[in-house]
């Protein structure tokens, strides 16, 4: 076993989600900058994820994620069905979207990921153009984490202005 002060080999770090996710990404511009959330609330409305009842927002610039999934292992630990999502992953994309501690499953991710991203494809070219890949991934989560009867998700944000819903 490598010690941890040593890099891993290149093979540990392969996510088998990298191709579909890069794929997804290169319909989203880079650096769209936040005027408002026109576009990413007329998204929802089409999309109309399957809602999680209650959200703790985690918000600032250092120590996010670490709140973030202190908070989220209380509620766990107190019975609470919670979901934990964070930016950005590690290794995997599926660290970023946690059910009780536990990964979501890769297929389920990319499967409503593709779903999701046709429906954004198929929108307006002023909404098209005005959404980026985050919006859609946290989208996602939101949809994933209230078809599993997540009863509170925990969100790791820059800006409460990131998320339409919430």
């Amino acid at each position: 076993m490598p010690s941890l002060t040593s890099t891993p080999p290149a093979s540990l770090w392969h996510d088998s989600a990298d191709p579909v996710v890069a794929s997804v990404l290169s319909h989203y511009q880079q650096g769209v900058r936040r005027e408002d959330l026109r576009a990413v609330r007329q998204l929802r409305d089409v999309l109309r994820p399957t809602a999680v009842p209650n959200y703790v927002v985690v918000v600032g610039t250092n120590g996010k994620s670490s709140t973030a999934t202190y908070v989220a292992r209380l509620l766990s630990a107190a019975g609470v069905r919670t979901g934990l999502y964070t930016s950005p992953h590690i290794a995997y994309w599926t660290e970023r979207m946690l059910i009780d501690g536990v990964p979501v499953q890769e297929d389920d991710l990319l499967g409503t990921l593709r779903d999701f991203d046709a429906v954004a494809q198929s929108q307006p070219e002023p909404v098209r153009h005005s959404l980026r890949f985050f919006d859609v991934l946290s989208l996602v989560a939101e949809d994933v984490f209230g078809r599993h009867g997540v009863e509170v998700g925990v969100l790791d944000r820059k800006s409460t202005r990131l998320n339409s819903s919430h």
